[in-house]
């Protein structure tokens, strides 16, 4: 498995604490990888990012796009999962509710963040126009011209 992101650069410069187990971030990389950057990207350009770190041949660009937008979704990704997942192993353990529901919070901020994080990664994208599936690029919501409605008008 290829990942985008390290293990080192997850506990080096994002808030992952150096005792957790490898296991737990491996398989949020993975799950962020395939389920959230995927999608972003489209299959093709994950394909490529992909074989380009396998290659050990990442562009200026890519190594751009990959560590300035890429890891910081997949990195407050993996925070969101990981807490929740500690979370609820607290919760099968004696612990008190008010506490696992801090938890659960600080999850939910991760994602938030993961969320925005995302978005940064879409403006880019779509601001130096790459491609994904199908030659197209991301489309802003902006729109230049004319348009009418009339409010009287019934569907």
């Amino acid at each position: 498995m290829i990942l985008m992101i390290s293990i080192a650069t997850l506990k080096d410069e994002y808030l992952i604490d150096e005792n957790l187990e490898d296991k737990f971030l491996l398989s949020n990389i993975k799950k962020c990888q395939y389920f959230v950057i995927r999608e972003i990207l489209g299959e093709d350009k994950f394909n490529q990012l992909i074989a380009s770190i396998d290659a050990g041949s990442v562009s200026t660009s890519d190594n751009t796009l990959i560590r300035d937008y890429i890891q910081p979704v997949i990195a407050y990704f993996v925070m969101s999962e990981v807490v929740y997942t500690t979370a609820y192993k607290f919760k099968n353990s004696p612990v008190e509710t008010g506490k696992f529901d801090e938890l659960i919070k600080v999850s939910n901020k991760y994602r938030h963040d993961c969320d925005k994080y995302q978005e940064i990664l879409k403006e880019y994208m779509c601001d130096n126009n790459i491609t994904i599936e199908n030659g197209n690029t991301y489309k802003t919501g902006l729109f230049i011209g004319t348009w009418t409605r009339n409010y009287d008008e019934r569907p």
